[in-house]
């Protein structure tokens, strides 16, 4: 029988795509590809195509704020409209995925950051997605792209959320070995990992638990 051809380093495997808001105007969008998804004919390795109605050659588009190469993917889409529904696909290579739907958040609450460090042993690891899961009656999630030396921070004023609420904290990426620790959360003065229970060593993903308390 015919063999069937290799995958080329222009056309990735895409999974993991999801979408996160950011404010009521803004929305990031991340997932991860099986190989470093590079279309040689492109200046970016990641390319988000969004519209309220069909998606066309016309519709908006965004792309990824870094040079092209890497497994993680992430773009921000600013300027939409609070309250509205989005068609979008992702581009990385040249592998176009499905269409799928997200809606803006209508209005913002108070800022509130949840911050921390991506590791493996003692380095700090970059350009890991990390996605904060409040649930507060229904589940919500915001997302951040670890930066240099592991670093991120995500503001979760783009959900409902309140004191007592479950946070649930993830990192995903395809090589091994990495963990979340020295996380604080504000509306107190920063808090230690012990108290709020949010170091894990483990895998590249990680699912870490804990309960929202802003203080008084």
């Amino acid at each position: 029988g015919a063999e069937s051809s290799p995958l080329k380093i222009d056309e990735p495997v895409v999974s993991g795509i999801a979408a996160s808001s950011l404010s009521n105007t803004s929305m990031a969008v991340s997932w991860i590809t099986d190989i470093e998804a590079i279309d040689l004919s492109q200046t970016t390795n990641g390319i988000v195509r969004y519209d309220t109605g069909t998606l066309t050659t016309g519709s908006s588009t965004a792309s990824e704020n870094r040079t092209p190469g890497g497994d993680t993917h992430r773009v921000v889409l600013t300027g939409l409209t609070p309250g509205a529904t989005y068609n979008y696909q992702v581009t990385s290579g040249a592998t176009v995925s499905a269409t799928g739907q997200f809606t803006v958040p209508l209005t913002v609450g108070t800022s509130y950051t949840l911050q921390g460090t991506v590791k493996s042993g003692s380095i700090g690891v970059a350009n890991v997605i990390v996605y904060v899961t409040v649930t507060h009656g229904t589940d919500a999630t915001v997302s951040a792209l670890s930066g240099s030396g592991g670093a991120w921070q995500v503001d979760i004023q783009s959900i409902a959320y309140e004191t007592g609420d479950s946070v649930k904290i993830r990192a995903t990426m395809n090589s091994g070995g990495a963990r979340i620790e020295n996380t604080t959360i504000s509306g107190t003065s920063p808090q230690s990992v012990g108290d709020i229970n949010l170091s894990a060593a483990g895998p590249a993903i990680s699912n870490i638990s804990a309960t929202l308390n802003p203080g008084a």
